[in-house]
């Protein structure tokens, strides 16, 4: 599950008993523009109150204002230092601008001034996973999510590390695609502990994840299950913090999902590779998205010798981008599209871990503060033998980033 860098976990709430400001459903809303005059007036109204200036330093957060949002977290501070909030909310703005360690101790300190908030613990976990520190990560990590996660109600024992052999075990879907196609690889373990293993998935997705080396059994969602017939359940999320294993130990080297029909790409004349290229992750509840690659910023690779293959979906065109359009509908035709491409080139979304898990070579863009799997100063992933990660700068942004997305495509093209 990738952890939402522009998320509003620690929205400092009014009484109970007063109704909302205005500011402050605004924000509730992502509305952080619009939300900005009310939290300011609020802020004058009610000078002695740490909790407006605490909205303030979100909505500026939001908003890419960084250096007013830490102004605001620091009137905070002066009213209420020992507020939970106001840290967590402080820890989340340094994670923004990549003061990484200093974001570490806030989170921390958020967490000593609120054990029992679970949002907090799980920023904290992701802040702990993002440096490696993996066995004080995964507690906090499995504390936290039931904030972010649905979690049915069944009559079904949690698997805490039971004992599988001979046990038939169902695993929830959980996360986003590009969640199951990373995870995928722990039901493996599940298997090889000597558990059945079912895995519950999207539709969208049943006739793909269908093609794997594994011993596990994909069943689509639509379809149901019989709860009845399991003698443990897990989500897909919980079962490398319940292994509590390390990433090398499930590196996966060689590819775990093919194409069933590969779709040969057709090269323009003077160019000898095809790159598939996607852009866009899906924020649409996003308050501030920041891993999508905003489409002028790419316009300086269309001069490269290349043949662009999109593989946004749904595909529309950019003819500025010199692009070719493939027949992309669902999961299936995007394996196929990848399968005849050289190199796949993505901002961190479901299409590079669908990619990487096909052994293509992939490039991921990523933004500052970027998930936590893919750790920090490193090009590399511990994950996926194939992946190189291009990482953003606050300084450089989006076009600095592309520039060397360039440079490094001149070298190989």
């Amino acid at each position: 599950m990738a952890s939402d860098a522009t998320s509003m976990p620690n929205l400092a709430e009014a009484p109970r008993r007063q109704l909302p400001e205005p500011g402050e459903l605004l924000l509730r809303e992502g509305l952080a523009a619009e939300a900005l005059p009310f939290l300011l007036e609020a802020e004058r109204r009610h000078p002695g109150d740490w909790k407006p200036l605490c909205n303030l330093g979100t909505a500026y957060r939001v908003l890419g204002r960084f250096s007013d949002a830490l102004a605001a977290d620091e009137r905070g501070f002066a009213l209420a230092p020992d507020a939970a909030e106001l840290w967590g909310n402080y820890a989340n703005l340094l994670d923004d601008m990549g003061r990484f360690d200093e974001a570490l101790l806030a989170h921390r300190r958020a967490h000593v001034l609120a054990p029992s908030s679970q949002q907090i613990g799980f920023n904290l976990s992701t802040s702990l996973l993002r440096k490696g520190h993996w066995q004080d990560g995964w507690p906090l990590w499995e504390f936290g999510r039931f904030c972010q996660s649905w979690y049915p109600m069944a009559p079904i024992r949690v698997w805490e590390r039971d004992d599988l052999k001979g046990q038939r075990i169902l695993v929830l879907k959980e996360g986003g695609y590009g969640d199951t196609f990373h995870y995928l690889r722990y039901l493996k373990r599940l298997c090889d502990l000597g558990g059945e293993v079912d895995f519950e998935v999207w539709d969208r997705q049943a006739e793909v994840l269908t093609n794997h080396p594994w011993g596990f059994t994909v069943r689509p969602a639509s379809k149901g299950v019989p709860l009845y017939d399991y003698n443990y359940m897990t989500s897909l999320l919980s079962v490398m913090a319940v292994l509590k294993d390390e990433p090398d130990g499930v590196r996966c080297e060689e590819p775990y999902l093919w194409a069933k029909s590969p779709q040969m790409v057709s090269r323009r004349p003077g160019t000898k590779l095809a790159v598939g290229l996607c852009w866009a992750a899906e924020e649409n509840k996003t308050a501030r998205p920041f891993r999508s690659v905003p489409l002028e910023a790419l316009i300086p690779l269309a001069d490269l010798p290349i043949t662009w293959v999109c593989l946004q979906h749904p595909v529309s065109v950019y003819p500025e981008l010199r692009i070719a359009h493939t027949a992309i509908s669902n999961w299936a035709d995007t394996m196929n599209v990848i399968a005849g491409l050289d190199l796949v080139i993505s901002v961190d979304t479901a299409v590079a871990h669908l990619a990487a898990a096909m052994g293509k070579p992939t490039w991921i863009m990523l933004p500052v503060n970027s998930d936590w799997r893919w750790l920090l100063g490193r090009d590399d992933s511990v994950w996926y033998e194939q992946v190189e990660l291009f990482r953003q700068t606050l300084q450089e942004g989006w076009s600095g980033l592309i520039e060397r997305v360039s440079k490094a495509l001149e070298k190989v093209a």
